[in-house]
């Protein structure tokens, strides 16, 4: 694992935690937290989209309700299944 991948990990697992799910209105079911994994992949470079994607696809399958549902959200809305 390089260092650039352990990084983008890091990246994308802050995005996770980062608003508390339910803190906010804004943010009851992870809705901000999508918002800016889906931002974050589309902004990356082919090769690293492809490493956080599978991060994604990783993260989907955790028995934390909170993270499945917002990694189902990211790869519904990257048009993923």
């Amino acid at each position: 694992v390089s260092e650039s991948t352990t990084t983008l990990e890091e990246e994308v697992l802050e995005l996770y935690r980062s608003p508390i799910i339910g803190a906010s209105y804004n943010n009851t079911f992870g809705e901000e937290n999508i918002q800016s994994l889906v931002e974050k992949c589309r902004n990356l470079d082919e090769k690293k989209m492809r490493i956080m994607q599978g991060l994604v696809v990783s993260y989907s399958k955790s028995p934390d309700l909170a993270t499945s549902f917002v990694s189902v959200g990211v790869l519904h809305a990257l048009g993923m299944s």
